[in-house]
């Protein structure tokens, strides 16, 4: 296994509101001089998010950043970042703290930043498998899935007369965006933590959206994207949602398809949860749109 270190990091914004001196749940955590082992979090470390009570997601620290130091504590304490939002992975539900208390070192239970013993986490792993993806990112070996067993996140029992479904690791080359976690930083303060087509949304409930696919353009431009909760997300990028921009406010169109389902129908032809002012460019919003219908016309649904 590479040289890293597993922690947990006690998230301090339990609003999850994103400020220029806070945590944002999913992306980075804020931390200060003052907090003991501050020096010892590098990157390429592993760290779960925890709340007071509970175990939130975990990921891999790909950069860490000192930011400019407030004029209160000049002097005093140095702030940084420890962004790991590129690997982010949030537990299908909040998993009780007490789940790793095994692993902490007793000396350190008072601490922000807590250093986890590898082997005890590792067991924790084994019972609860969602995090064998991450895990195989990090390089860890030794970690032995294949036991049918309750799956303690969803509740699913594997039935013994189910065909067994095979477990292991395959290899595989896995492509990094570069700035991504700045650009997400970016759209936060420029639209808070809400969506553009449902509104006020949990910070880790929301994708930072490129408007233009990246994988078109691979750039990070502000006003080609927007803030959308992960499911409309993934709905923009299939052409099943589009934005029409033809008049003020902006309205969201829902595909003929999707309005049988009542958890979105309503919100079709809603506007948009911006400010005018605040709108981005409008052409790549105009052909997204035009192909979404050309889409529809096909598929019979206009």
């Amino acid at each position: 296994m590479a040289d890293r270190t597993f922690w947990s990091i006690h998230n301090n914004d339990q609003n999850n509101v994103v400020t220029p001196y806070g945590d944002n749940i999913g992306e980075w955590y804020h931390y200060t001089s003052n907090v003991q082992n501050y020096r010892q979090l590098k990157e390429g470390d592993v760290v779960l998010v925890r709340t007071r009570y509970h175990l939130l997601g975990t990921g891999i620290v790909h950069y860490i950043e000192q930011l400019s130091t407030p004029p209160a504590d000049e002097g005093k304490k140095q702030h940084y970042r420890a962004h790991y939002g590129l690997t982010w992975y949030e537990f299908s539900k909040e998993l009780p703290l007490q789940l790793i208390k095994d692993a902490w070192n007793p000396k350190h239970r008072q601490m922000s930043i807590r250093r986890l013993d590898e082997g005890r986490i590792l067991e924790f792993v084994r019972r609860y498998g969602t995090w064998s993806q991450l895990l195989s990112l990090t390089g860890t070996k030794d970690v032995d899935l294949t036991t049918p067993e309750k799956d303690n996140l969803s509740g699913a029992v594997t039935s013994d007369e189910a065909e067994a479904i095979p477990g292991g690791y395959v290899a595989a080359s896995v492509k990094v965006r570069r700035g991504q976690a700045q650009f997400r930083g970016a759209l936060f303060e420029r639209y808070g933590s809400a969506c553009a087509v449902t509104g006020s949304c949990p910070a880790h409930a929301l994708d930072a959206a490129h408007l233009t696919p990246y994988s078109v353009r691979s750039e990070h431009d502000i006003e080609d994207g927007l803030l959308l909760r992960a499911d409309i997300h993934r709905l923009f990028d299939s052409y099943e949602v589009g934005i029409d921009t033809t008049g003020k406010p902006w309205k969201v169109e829902m595909s003929p398809k999707l309005r049988r389902y009542s958890a979105v129908k309503e919100l079709h032809r809603k506007s948009l949860s911006l400010s005018e002012e605040l709108y981005p460019g409008t052409k790549t919003l105009v052909e997204h749109l035009m192909r979404c219908r050309e889409i529809w016309a096909q598929e019979g649904q206009g």
